[in-house]
Order: structure tokens, then C-alpha cells, then sequence
């Protein structure tokens, strides 16, 4: 993982544990709407700042209550390395994380 990488996940779970609705989206993640942003807030302003998401995934295979959350790169972040590795594969999955779906 590029030291750009490790900045910007840093930054952004820094963040979000100032906040207790931000740890709460990300450790106990609704199960409806993979694919869909579960932190930071999508817009142009946190795509830039922070060069990385966490979008929702699948429910995890044999584990109730478990929903695969993927971290991936902003093709608008502020970093250049880190829109270069989003120009490359704006798709690409840089790891998977797994949250608890507790909502139910």
C-alpha cells in the first residue's frame, strides 16, 4: 500500500472517530444498498480532502449480521498519487474491511 494510501486512511478513520455517528455508520453499517457510500458523506469537498471512501459491500457468506465494507480511491482527491491510482482503476478495491449489521 503507497505511503499516500496509509495517509489518507489514517486521516479519514482520525476523523471519524471525532464522531459518533461517523463510528456508528462504519462499525454497525445498514444492510440495505451495496455499493452505496457509508462514510465520509459523498461530496466534492470530502472526495478531494480525504482521497478515499468506504462504500458499503455484500452481506458476508455464512456470517449473519456481517457486511463486507470496501475502502476504495477518489478520482478527484487532492493527492495526485492518489487520483493517479483511481485513473488507472476507478474501481479498484484497495482492501476489505467487514461491519455488523445490528440495525435489523
Amino acid at each position: 500500500m503507497s505511503n499516500s494510501v496509509k495517509k489518507a486512511v489514517k486521516s479519514l478513520f482520525e476523523d471519524a472517530a471525532k464522531s459518533q455517528s461517523a463510528m456508528t455508520r462504519l462499525l454497525n453499517p445498514a444492510a440495505d444498498g451495496a455499493g452505496s457510500r457509508v462514510y465520509p458523506a459523498r461530496n466534492p469537498k470530502n472526495d478531494a480532502k480525504y482521497g478515499i471512501h468506504v462504500d458499503k459491500g455484500e452481506p458476508v457468506h455464512d456470517e449473519p449480521n456481517k457486511i463486507r465494507l470496501k475502502l476504495q480511491i477518489n478520482s478527484n482527491a487532492d493527492s495526485t498519487t492518489l487520483r493517479d491510482l483511481a485513473k488507472k482503476n476507478p474501481h479498484r478495491v484497495v482492501t476489505n474491511l467487514v461491519g455488523v449489521n445490528e440495525r435489523d
